[in-house]
């Protein structure tokens, strides 16, 4: 409801895509607008022949540019920042800031153990990042990137009160949603919803209070479907939200044009170019071709997508 409430006054996309089923991608499709590249591990696990041992070519990613206008760059993730090689990526690409579970204060937070635990559940995640050091005398300009977990399988990066079935049908009958319809196996599943969901709005009350605030564009995805089989539609896998906020929003828009991950670079530096003077280089090597403003229904462009 509350992502919701972010696409009613923000921008938002009824038919967006990621461009893999699995976490890898979204970080090259994202960031550098990459194709999914060779193998099944993506463009970060292709173990091509080059110089210096490097997994994958040479590409520049949306950092370089940024950096280059006096941007400080950071990352944060609640687990470990080396899966498929992704904090490598990010190193490679410049980031001044990586902080992932070992950022984490053992005494202050709680790391929920189980036979799979992937790390620290987003309400941590949010409250480290914003107390570190470099984030309590704030920078400008800056591009934050937040890769969280609590809406990842197993669903079990929730504190008690998501974990029970009465308070999620209690939340449910408050949507209008009859309970009848949900079984105990979505309840995990629906639990993770709202506490991500809750811990997204905790984050932005919290720095609405901050200067930045007025002058920040916060931009929400997916980094892949649900991993459930809610339907036998082939692109169930692949669809995920794409909101974009601002309070510098003249109006708010929503879009039916068909895009994915990859146009989001390409617009983002387009979007910070023409609007805000920033400097970049007359050529760019993008798969994607830019965000899809279209009010009604269509597909013009091609998306790849990487079959697992």
């Amino acid at each position: 409801p509350y992502i919701d409430s972010l696409a009613r006054h923000g921008l938002s996309w009824n038919n967006f895509l990621s461009n893999a089923e699995r976490s890898h991608g979204v970080i090259t499709n994202v960031l550098a607008s990459l194709p999914s590249g060779v193998g099944q591990r993506g463009f970060i696990n292709m173990h091509v022949t080059l110089p210096q041992g490097k997994f994958y070519p040479d590409h520049e990613t949306i950092l370089e540019p940024l950096h280059d206008n006096d941007y400080t760059s950071s990352f944060y993730y609640g687990g470990w920042g080396y899966y498929d090689r992704t904090g490598y990526f990010i190193e490679d690409h410049g980031i001044n800031y990586f902080a992932t579970e070992d950022s984490f204060s053992k005494a202050v937070y709680k790391r929920k153990k189980g036979p799979i635990s992937w790390g620290y559940n987003d309400k941590d995640l949010y409250h480290m990042s914003q107390n570190l050091r470099h984030n309590l005398q704030k920078k400008t300009p800056f591009i934050d990137i937040y890769q969280t977990l609590s809406l990842h399988t197993p669903y079990n990066l929730v504190t008690a009160k998501y974990e029970s079935k009465d308070y999620i049908i209690k939340r449910l009958e408050q949507l209008g949603t009859q309970p009848s319809e949900i079984s105990n196996v979505h309840i995990e599943i629906i639990g993770s919803i709202f506490f991500s969901d809750d811990a997204l709005k905790q984050f932005m009350t919290e720095v609405q209070s901050k200067k930045e605030y007025e002058n920040t564009i916060f931009i929400i995805t997916g980094d892949h479907g649900i991993d459930y089989p809610v339907s036998n539609r082939p692109l169930e896998k692949y669809q995920v939200p794409l909101v974009i906020y601002s309070n510098l929003l003249v109006k708010n828009a929503n879009f039916n044009g068909y895009c994915s991950h990859i146009d989001l670079a390409p617009s983002i530096l387009a979007l910070l170019q023409q609007s805000f003077g920033l400097e970049l280089p007359a050529e760019r090597h993008w798969m994607g071709s830019g965000l899809d403003t279209s009010s009604t229904f269509r597909n013009n462009k091609q998306i790849p997508l990487a079959v697992y």
